[in-house]
């Protein structure tokens, strides 16, 4: 095993954040490292999301204003988020967010609530897990050209991106 990812098995957190790609780190960086929380990523592919494979550099990221390559700051924000014990559910997907349960918080003040992630593993196995804050950060998906037989050569070495060196 790698161990590029640590997962308790738990099932309760503080913060439940689905999606691992930038904007998804960084708010579990956050919420680990400076509020102390215990929080889960949920991902469905690979930690960094779209820039965890993706190419291209990345010039509008807070922190890197001659830009940085999009792997690269995929590394760099996973390497971050284990130094601050964010655990990892990878090869999962969230599949609904309901209300689990009110807390009577006292003093007057509104309830506190739990919140029900449940989400299902790539092999079909499920599980569920409770916060009081989950964050989405779905991500984005290239756009792609289209074409009539386009599917007929989708995984068949045909692709309709261009790189940086094909220009």
């Amino acid at each position: 095993m790698l161990h590029l990812t640590s997962y308790s098995g738990g099932t309760d957190y503080d913060v439940v954040v689905v999606g691992g790609g930038p904007a998804g780190l960084t708010v579990a960086i956050n919420h680990a490292g400076l509020f102390g929380h215990k929080v889960l990523n949920v991902e469905n592919e690979a930690p960094g999301g779209a820039a965890g494979t993706a190419v291209n550099v990345i010039d509008n990221h807070f922190g890197f204003p001659d830009g940085i390559a999009a792997g690269e700051l995929a590394q760099r924000g996973l390497r971050q988020a284990l130094n601050m014990e964010v655990e990892w559910l990878p090869a999962c997907r969230a599949e609904s967010l309901s209300t689990l349960k009110e807390l009577d918080a006292g003093d007057g003040q509104p309830p506190l609530r739990r919140l029900r992630v449940a989400a299902c593993h790539d092999d079909g196995r499920s599980v569920e897990l409770s916060a009081a804050a989950v964050v989405l950060a779905g991500g984005v998906a290239a756009c792609r050209q289209g074409g009539k037989h386009k599917r007929d050569y989708e995984g068949r070495g045909v692709y309709d991106m261009a790189l940086p060196a094909d220009a």
